[in-house]
């Protein structure tokens, strides 16, 4: 059977391209970049490489929500005429196969359930042969891909032709496109998001305008990062009596910060106990013993004495763990490696 076959059979049936959630209230902070994403993303781009962005960062930093923005920002350009969103689920228990995410995706472009061929090489196919007919058709579509943990899961997934994707993830991805750090939201933003997301609740909360010294502390104590900060959003809207410096002195009075940044439905820990998960016991053991480092970052001999073994050994367990973005290269300091406050907790 041809891939012109394939489509003309399924053309009739519906499809779901418009499946892209707006980012939550608050978003604020990344105009750098969505510029970078829109580069990689244009159509009349200069370089001639797959329209391929990848973002990577530690959990709870907000690459989904950036990745829809980019999408939605996309779209108003006029450069995509629908967008296909498959969440990978790398950092759960059962990470979904690419198998799993092609058949999603099939079924998203119109492919009725009893035409998906099994998996194997078939549904991979087919996959490039929908996308290329429409292509042929002037459509160009955005593959979002959120959540992926190995490039296993992608790589199949990229799609053909002048079509464009993006990438969610907490490693450095490195092969499937541009690459993107994303990093904590700089303080006045973490402290715009802050009262944007408790405005969402409440547009009458005066806290932060009323104290915006004790939004600027907790705001630090959340450590810039949006979902910590939309967790104590949450827990504020609960309590809304509390003051802003008390929710800063809590977090930074309890045994552990983490502690406080849980809202019964999203826990900073358990997304840190996730990617913590993924690691190696070695690169495990390594991270729990970095956290001992009074100081606020650690050479790599330093490392190697720490975890006593040879340093070769402990700098390729450091570079897999900043590829994890569990720590980082100490900027303008190269054999240096920081770690944030939060993940020491």
């Amino acid at each position: 059977m041809t891939a012109n076959t394939y489509v003309q059979q399924y053309a009739p049936v519906p499809t779901a391209l418009d499946a892209l959630p707006q980012p939550p209230v608050g978003f604020t902070g990344r105009e750098d970049d969505l510029a970078y994403i829109l580069g990689v993303l244009d159509p009349d781009r200069s370089d001639e490489g797959p329209a391929v962005a990848v973002l990577s960062g530690w959990g709870g930093v907000g690459k989904t929500t950036l990745a829809y923005a980019a999408g939605h920002a996309a779209q108003k350009q006029g450069w995509f005429t629908g967008v296909l969103l498959v969440d990978l689920h790398g950092y759960d228990p059962q990470a979904a196969q690419a198998e799993e995410a092609l058949e999603a995706l099939l079924r998203s472009l119109g492919v009725p359930h009893e035409h998906l061929p099994p998996p194997g090489a078939g549904r991979d196919a087919l996959y490039r042969s929908q996308l290329n007919a429409r292509q042929d058709k002037g459509e160009r579509l955005l593959v979002v891909t959120d959540n992926a943990s190995a490039i296993a899961q992608v790589q199949p997934l990229v799609p053909p032709g002048h079509h464009g994707m993006l990438v969610t993830s907490r490693h450095r991805l490195t092969g499937l496109g541009r690459m993107r750090t994303v990093n904590r939201l700089q303080p006045e933003d973490a402290v715009a998001l802050l009262e944007a997301a408790l405005k969402n609740n409440d547009p009458d909360d005066p806290r932060v305008g009323q104290d915006p010294e004790a939004a600027e502390r907790l705001a630090s104590a959340c450590g810039y990062l949006p979902l910590a900060l939309q967790i104590s959003a949450a827990l504020l809207a609960q309590d809304p009596g509390q003051p802003l410096s008390e929710r800063a002195d809590a977090l930074g009075g309890t045994e552990s910060v983490l502690d406080g940044l849980d809202d019964g439905e999203r826990s900073l820990r358990t997304m840190f106990d996730q990617s913590l998960e993924r690691l190696t016991p070695q690169e495990q053991d390594l991270f729990r013993l970095l956290a001992l480092n009074p100081g606020p970052d650690i050479s790599t001999p330093a490392a190697a004495v720490l975890a006593d073994q040879p340093q070769p050994a402990t700098e390729r367990l450091l570079a897999r763990l900043a590829a994890s973005h569990l720590i980082e290269r100490t900027p303008r300091a190269r054999g240096r490696w920081q770690m944030h406050d939060l993940l020491r907790a």
